[in-house]
């Protein structure tokens, strides 16, 4: 999972103005936003997708906003980096790492720029 998020790019991207450099559109959040998936397990802030998908255009300008300061400034907040991980036996009585498929959840925060 380290790896997963290991932020790859050059130490001088993080110290960029936000206001100069915008990665993510409006139209991929209200996109992505408007793909998430209903009647899902939220993650530990207990947001479900339903309350982000009726945010409106001043919440998608927003999330818009934080996900850019993120993803230029390479800071990402604390409640970002935690997932509760839940393992599911595919097999009965599973005692390999293998025989186990992991799921983990996490905000939907995290999910909206994934795409």
């Amino acid at each position: 999972m380290e790896e997963l998020y290991h932020d790859n790019r050059d130490e001088s991207n993080h110290d960029m103005d936000t206001q100069e450099v915008c990665v993510i559109s409006e139209m991929e959040v209200k996109t992505v936003v408007q793909k998430l998936t209903r009647n899902a397990a939220a993650g530990n802030d207990n947001i479900p997708a339903e309350f982000i998908q009726t945010l409106g255009e001043k919440g998608i300008q927003a999330i818009t906003k934080l996900m850019n300061k993120i993803y230029n400034t390479g800071i990402i907040p604390d409640d970002f980096l935690q997932a509760i991980f839940i393992t599911v036996p595919k097999v009965q009585q599973a005692q390999e790492c293998a025989d186990f498929c992991t799921i983990s959840l996490i905000s939907i925060e995290n999910i909206a720029t994934s795409d």
